[in-house]
């Protein structure tokens, strides 16, 4: 099922989870999109997903992986094939159709940008962090804004590989339009996701690829200054908010700084808009990325201030000033 090299040898990749009990890394083909028992497996794969009731099927690395020339003589190419070009939208828009013929509102996912792909995905999963939004030489995954102006069909989420996230990190993932990411791979991860724990870091010792918390640059220091509490609190305040507005800020069309200006002192901050899909609706979501609070005023220049809400406070005076790392999304009726 591998994609086969000239030489006669597959293309590989090795994972490893474990250091300890003399584990050793676990070598895998990478498997070929052309050939036919690799696609019988998917669909399969794709059929028990629908039929355990599950609403969505996520394939790992299959819109990331870069195109591979292939010598296999049992594959539905050529000997001597570049794949995972078309043949890869094929697949995808096979498992995504099987999977929607069974269920409508079935939503299928795969890692990575792939325009080409784009008519076939649900949902793409980018392996970037979001960064320090506010570093001077660490800037939040590369300029998203470009990806969300370019596929603007896209949902969207960010990756972080932890079971818990700052605020800082929230913000970040929320003020651009990503969804949020949590991993809980390990068992001592759901002690920190599920009762906000504040583990022992030799708890991952034998972990070859720990939660990124729990590794270089961050510290244990740092981890145990935090309130884990507070921040799964807040990460629940911004995906209800998120979901209350969800017709500008999950579903509405990214505009980025277009269609607007702002008014404040303030140096670190995001402000970006969305559009509602009936266009009768935009809104602006200011992140306040400065140490204290500050005043912000939002022009937006075909619409009429509505409200002004925030995930913990709820609806407020759109003059008081917003707290430091806080969001604040200004809703604007659009005039004709």
């Amino acid at each position: 099922a591998g994609v086969m090299k000239p030489d006669g040898t597959r293309y590989g990749e090795s994972w490893w989870k474990y250091k300890d009990h003399g584990q050793k890394p676990h070598s895998f083909d990478v498997g070929c999109p052309a050939d036919p028992t690799w696609k019988r497996r998917l669909h399969e794969i794709a059929v028990d997903a629908v039929a355990l009731g599950f609403n969505g099927l996520y394939v790992d690395q299959l819109g990331k992986q870069r195109p591979l020339y292939c010598c296999a003589s049992n594959h539905d190419h050529p000997i001597g094939t570049w794949v995972f070009g078309s043949d890869r939208v094929s697949l995808m828009d096979s498992l995504r159709a099987e999977c929607v013929a069974k269920k409508p509102d079935f939503v299928f996912e795969t890692e990575g940008y792939c325009s080409s792909c784009a008519i076939n995905l649900g949902l793409a999963y980018i392996l970037n962090g979001v960064g320090r939004r506010f570093d001077d030489d660490e800037w939040l995954d590369a300029w998203p804004e470009l990806s969300f102006l370019t596929n603007p069909d896209y949902i969207t989420s960010d990756r972080f590989a932890s079971p818990i996230r700052t605020r800082h990190e929230v913000n970040a993932a929320a003020a651009v339009g990503y969804r949020l990411d949590l991993e809980v791979r390990y068992a001592t991860d759901r002690q920190v996701f599920e009762r906000c724990e504040h583990v022992d870091y030799a708890e991952y010792s034998t972990v070859v690829d720990p939660p990124w918390d729990f590794s270089p640059p961050y510290s244990e220091e740092e981890f145990r200054a935090r309130d884990l509490k507070a921040e799964r609190a807040y990460i629940r305040a911004v995906n209800l908010f998120r979901l209350k507005y969800r017709d500008v800020l999950l579903r509405g069309r990214f505009q980025d700084e277009l269609g607007f200006s702002v008014r404040t002192e303030a140096r670190h901050y995001t402000a970006k808009r969305w559009v509602a899909r009936d266009g009768k609706e935009c809104g602006v979501l200011i992140w306040n990325g400065e140490g204290g609070p500050e005043h912000f005023t939002v022009i937006c220049g075909d619409g009429r201030l509505v409200e002004a809400s925030e995930p913990e406070a709820g609806t407020v005076d759109p003059n008081r000033p917003l707290s430091p790392e806080t969001l604040r999304l200004y809703r604007f009726k659009i005039e004709d």
